[in-house]
């Protein structure tokens, strides 16, 4: 009787531990790939985490197809959908200041310039 009661559980937890896999990976900053330290990671309908200062994660996930939601400070926020098969990424994080520059920024920033130079000379003297 023992036999028949243990066997049942004994296939149950094996179908328990291969829901989930090992996601493992590093979050770059996409202009130069320096790592982006503490990014948070959140698993849509999921958790979230975050990632080391070197940018790095190693995380339990569940398997099959899942949408990461990256975010960091300075950064723009970035979705990443990823298969069952991909368990080692790197996610690119585009600065949130490059995506803020409108097309006339050079032309308002030289005609600017002047009008700052002058107001901080007339605050030090």
């Amino acid at each position: 009787m023992k036999k028949i009661i243990l066997l049942p559980l004994l296939f149950l937890s094996v179908f328990v531990f291969a829901q989930t896999r090992t996601l493992t990976g590093k979050v770059l900053g996409q202009k130069d790939g320096i790592a982006v330290a503490k990014a948070t990671i959140n698993i849509k309908g999921n958790k979230t985490f975050a990632a080391l200062d070197d940018g790095s994660f190693s995380v339990q996930v569940p398997a099959g197809k899942i949408v990461l939601r990256v975010s960091a400070v300075g950064f723009a926020a970035k979705e990443v959908t990823l298969n069952s098969n991909d368990n080692n990424i790197t996610i690119s994080l585009l600065a949130a200041w490059l995506l803020t520059i409108p097309n006339t920024a050079n032309a308002q920033w030289t005609m600017s310039l002047p009008r700052m130079i002058l107001s901080i000379r007339r605050i030090t003297m």
